[in-house]
């Protein structure tokens, strides 16, 4: 009886010895990293150039007129999980994120947990982003993270044209487990929420255009395999003020995204105005107006000056989910800056219209 006994408690001791890796936090200190650690820092920088390596072992991507906004300490990480996303990504580096808060270019980043994983830079250059000189279009930048179980999730920010500043402030929250010791994979959720601040000056044929953006991005991704769709929702403000005239222009970008792997499904955006694009010929001559709407709508355009007063005024019918284009003659119009008004049953709204000659 008692063998039987002693044999039971070594038993069940030997179960919870076995099993207590399943409970425990990923060990991301012992034989995965050297003792020593490499500083790795993080870099502000400019809108103009393009994109350089610097920093030998801690690379980075990075710009001309670089300056350091802050330093943390990384080790060098082998994973065959990890290995083909630095190898198919030059100039990432794997890196080990201790709970100690340090800036990701400009962003405020504040781990709770320890999390591994490669974290790159990468800008995206397109040329002639100011070919029509009254979209003001933003340069791209995707921010790229890789956590330990390979996930791959992106963020998507922006930059102002070459002339222009850009600040950055917000926080980046991780939650869940990583992979654990035994190869048990849980699911892994981030929420990352950031605040952009962009602001650019430029000229366009005499008139001088000021834009600035705040962009706010609610962002959550799950596991890599997972099935759940993820949504990423994106509110962009954009202050113009042109020739002293202020005009305030919202936007807000859905991008479901579901499947292994995350393929991208469903990417919808709209704003104040229901979608509706202003494309001013660069003679002067004509504007075009793309409009759309989820509704069947009865549309009243009006085009005001800046007193107010009505140079312009029609109405077109809407059906739901056609986009219509519409032309103003704005060759009637005097050289100077407009205001069209949009408005339905449900809504009304406006866009500024530039008229140069």
């Amino acid at each position: 009886m008692f063998y039987q006994q002693r044999t039971f408690v070594w038993l069940c001791l030997a179960i919870v010895i076995y099993t207590l890796p399943l409970f425990a936090q990923p060990d991301y200190t012992t034989s995965n990293f050297p003792k020593s650690g490499f500083t790795y820092t993080m870099y502000s920088c400019d809108t103009t150039g393009i994109d350089t390596l610097t920093g030998g072992a801690n690379r980075i991507w990075s710009y001309p007129n670089i300056k350091p906004t802050a330093t943390f300490t990384t080790n060098r990480y082998t994973d065959p999980k990890l290995t083909p996303y630095s190898s198919q990504y030059p100039g990432a580096s794997l890196v080990r994120v201790t709970d100690s808060t340090f800036e990701y270019f400009g962003i405020p980043v504040a781990p709770t947990i320890q999390r591994l994983g490669v974290i790159r830079i990468d800008k995206s250059l397109q040329e002639n982003i100011l070919a029509d000189p009254y979209e003001l279009g933003p340069v791209p930048i995707k921010y790229q993270g890789y956590i330990r179980d390979g996930y791959r999730g992106s963020v998507v920010s922006t930059l102002p044209p070459s002339t222009g500043t850009r600040s950055g402030v917000g926080e980046v929250y991780y939650s869940g487990y990583g992979s654990l010791r035994l190869g048990l994979n849980l699911p892994i959720q981030n929420i990352m929420r950031m605040v952009f601040t962009e602001t650019t000056a430029d000229t366009v044929k005499g008139v001088q255009t000021t834009v600035t953006t705040t962009k706010r991005t609610a962002y959550q991704f799950i596991h890599r395999d997972s099935i759940q769709p993820t949504l990423q929702i994106i509110y962009i403000t954009q202050n113009v003020t042109i020739d002293g005239h202020p005009v305030q222009r919202v936007t807000r970008k859905i991008v479901e995204t579901s499947g292994v792997r995350g393929s991208q499904t469903n990417v919808s955006e709209d704003n104040e105005y229901f979608g509706l694009q202003i494309t001013p010929n660069p003679a002067g001559d004509v504007s075009r107006i793309m409009f759309s709407t989820p509704l069947d709508e009865t549309v009243h355009i009006t085009v005001t000056d800046l007193i107010g007063n009505t140079v312009y005024s029609a109405t077109q019918v809407v059906q739901a989910g056609e986009r219509f284009v519409t032309e103003l003659p704005t060759h009637t119009l005097a050289q100077g800056v407009y205001s069209v008004h949009i408005s339905t049953q449900s809504k009304t709204t406006s866009a500024p219209l530039i008229v140069v000659r």
